[in-house]
């Protein structure tokens, strides 16, 4: 189970979450242990993780209304299932997106239908992590005319509280693990990559390379700021000691904001360069009509003047058209 066929972002991601649900569910006794991937539309992890260990059967729930199979449609702060209806319940990359006054209820959902592990996967708040995001919205809404498909919910929203949300944890749900995963700056060149990638779309099979091989890598170490965390809990289970502070120091991670902001400014004079680019063939377009247009009108006054007068001349003159009707023709073409 390596999820290589998949972006390298939803590989390292749906990879980090797929261990620790197999190493925790081992002590699961159910024949059939029942998951819930909360957020998981359209199911492409539900379905991953139950090719690679059928023993599983899987359910995805999300907001989004679609006829797919073992697809729930609903709020992830209002699940329609009584308690403890699942052996394992995972949520992997959603919680940023909920409202922050609702956090605290979807983390209580979470838990209440689950009986045995639920597992909670999100970036978190970092002055660096919050800065790098608002840097590639703000550049996707300068080239593109348009705000981040998702990372633009994460600015609005800002990010969840690491501690907060561990405080917020149900008391019968002990914390087993709380893991660091995957690398910011490794984050913040993959988006930039795929930004660029968006817009020169003459580079997708390169990049296509690239995203397949950095799908198959092992997940990058973390440098100085990790982008996403991974909390782990267990029904009737006794968190583990956890330091007063997990996150690294708010001073860390300048280097990639610096980074990304170097990503940034890249793209925008790439993006104001193609667009110069368009706009002069544009012009030249223009040009040669107008050149094309204003020969074709002398040729034609030309070819009057070489006419013999006669009684009717007049009337040639009256029917020879004008320069700017023969631009208006040539530009009606």
């Amino acid at each position: 189970m390596d999820f290589s066929s998949l972006s390298a972002d939803a590989a390292h991601r749906f990879r980090a979450v797929a261990q620790l649900l197999h190493r925790h569910g081992q002590t699961i006794s159910a024949t059939r242990p029942r998951l819930l991937d909360v957020g998981g539309y359209p199911g492409t992890f539900a379905r991953e993780f139950t090719t690679a260990y059928p023993r599983w059967q899987a359910i995805t729930l999300d907001q989004p209304k679609e006829n797919l199979p073992q697809y729930i449609s609903a709020s992830g702060a209002k699940i329609p299932f009584p308690d403890g209806s699942f052996d394992a319940v995972v949520s992997i990359d959603t919680f940023e997106h909920v409202p922050p006054q609702e956090r605290d209820l979807f983390l209580a959902e979470l838990c209440r239908v689950s009986s045995g592990i639920t597992i909670l996967c999100a970036p978190f708040h970092h002055d660096s992590v919050a800065a790098v995001e608002k840097l590639l919205d703000a550049c996707h809404q300068k080239i593109f005319n348009v705000p981040h498909p998702w990372l633009h919910e994460h600015v609005q929203n800002g990010l969840p509280q690491l501690m907060k949300t561990i405080g917020a944890w149900p008391a019968n749900f002990g914390l087993l693990e709380v893991k660091q995963s995957y690398d910011l700056q490794a984050w913040a060149t993959w988006q930039a990559l795929s930004l660029f990638r968006k817009l020169k779309g003459e580079v997708d099979k390169v990049w296509q390379a690239f995203d397949a091989a950095s799908a198959a890598t092992m997940t990058p170490a973390i440098s100085s700021v990790p982008y996403r965390w991974i909390l782990v809990g267990r029904s009737g289970e006794h968190t583990i000691d956890l330091p007063a502070t997990l996150m690294p120091a708010p001073s860390a991670g300048q280097e990639v904001i610096e980074l990304t902001r170097l990503f940034c400014r890249m793209l925008e004079l790439t993006a104001s360069e193609t667009t110069e680019r368009a706009e002069a063939a544009s012009t030249l377009a223009v040009e040669e009509r107008l050149k094309q247009a204003i020969a074709a009108t002398e040729a034609q006054l030309a070819a009057t003047k070489t006419r013999p007068r006669s009684p009717s001349s007049d009337s040639v003159r009256r029917n020879v058209p004008s320069i700017t009707d023969s631009l208006s023709r040539f530009f009606k073409r």
